[in-house]
């Protein structure tokens, strides 16, 4: 079952696979520079449209919800952090009133288009939606990020944050971060050479 909504029209495909049917192009995001590139991209990409989906993913412990983090709380060079949406495993988080932090929760075991955040994209022009796999809730993106890092950084960070951190890493192994959702233009960022955590504590 799918579910018609206000995000349909950017996340929906007319075909019934959203995989992509040929070896997907990637293009490899400069670490020293990722923000700027990304800023970019979105920024020509607005200049013709007035919404759009920017889909990170990666395995666990790649650094993919620390980047929506960053994007929602400082926006990227040139783009105000005002105009993002950040959807993070099923998760936005908002401000009430415009002051106060509030956590909106909505999980799905169905393809629903994101249509319970419908409503919060309203006056919002770019959604990042953050999933090791969003092809479970979503056909296309405008632009996809895969965020790697090499096994032992990406255990560590695991462990450091998950008592259940070690299960995780293994259960994640054997697993394909290959592209699953249709995108206008697909990107890699290797994390383990991104300082993350420090880029998360300062403005641009």
């Amino acid at each position: 079952m799918t579910v018609t909504n206000g995000l349909s029209e950017f996340l929906r495909l007319d075909t019934p696979d959203g995989a992509p049917g040929q070896p997907v192009a990637w293009e490899l995001l400069d670490p020293c520079r990722w923000e700027n590139d990304l800023a970019d991209r979105c920024r020509a990409m607005l200049a013709s449209r007035d919404k759009l989906v920017l889909c990170l993913t990666g395995k666990a412990g790649s650094g993919k919800s620390t980047l929506g983090r960053i994007v929602r709380k400082r926006g990227l060079p040139g783009i105000d952090r005002s105009s993002f949406l950040v959807i993070d495993d099923g998760v936005a988080h908002v401000k009430w009133l415009g002051i106060f932090p509030r956590r909106i929760r909505h999980r799905c075991r169905e393809k629903d288009f994101l249509a319970p955040f419908a409503a919060l994209f309203a006056g919002k022009r770019l959604l990042v939606y953050v999933n090791a796999t969003p092809e479970l809730r979503i056909d296309r993106c405008d632009m996809l990020v895969r965020l790697r890092c090499n096994d032992a950084q990406r255990l560590g960070r695991l462990q450091a944050r998950d008592p259940d951190g070690s299960e995780r890493f293994a259960g994640s192994q054997g697993k394909s971060d290959e592209a699953r959702v249709l995108a206008d233009h697909y990107f890699d960022l290797e994390s383990d050479r991104v300082n993350l955590q420090q880029l998360a504590g300062r403005g641009w």
